[in-house]
């Protein structure tokens, strides 16, 4: 069975409350906001596009990236762990956390420790996204 390529919570928070929420929770298990994108806006501004509130963080642990960029150049292409924080369309919102486990599979692994490693920082995103 394919793994799930995300790691899924909704929240009873306010959108702008879910974002600072997101980042406090994932501070405090080692990961920082490296990146903002707020899509409503972006996609407004080059397309004059209407949408949902919709922002992605890009989430880095520096000591696990160098730990995983040690093990496979091409890992940096997996980088950071992206964490979605979105409306459905019943006005919930919704955090939607990269699973590493699932998306570091994509890299070559010959001896099995890309993958051991992908394991423990999924842990921590799991973590992090239950104390949201």
């Amino acid at each position: 069975m394919t793994e799930s390529i995300s790691i899924k919570k909704t929240v009873n928070l306010d959108f702008g409350s879910a974002i600072l929420r997101v980042k406090e929770a994932f501070k405090a298990n080692g990961f920082g906001a490296i990146t903002e994108i707020d899509i409503k806006k972006t996609l407004k501004e080059k397309i004059n596009a209407d949408f949902k509130k919709y922002t992605i963080l890009g989430m880095c642990n520096p000591k696990t990236a160098m730990d995983v960029l040690d093990m496979s150049d091409e890992t940096g292409l997996l980088l950071p762990c992206n964490v979605c924080i979105y409306e459905d369309k019943e006005g919930n919102v919704i955090v939607n956390a990269v699973n590493p486990a699932a998306l570091l599979s994509l890299a070559a692994d010959t001896d099995g420790n890309l993958k051991r490693k992908s394991l423990e920082i999924k842990k921590i995103i799991e973590k992090a996204v239950a104390d949201i």
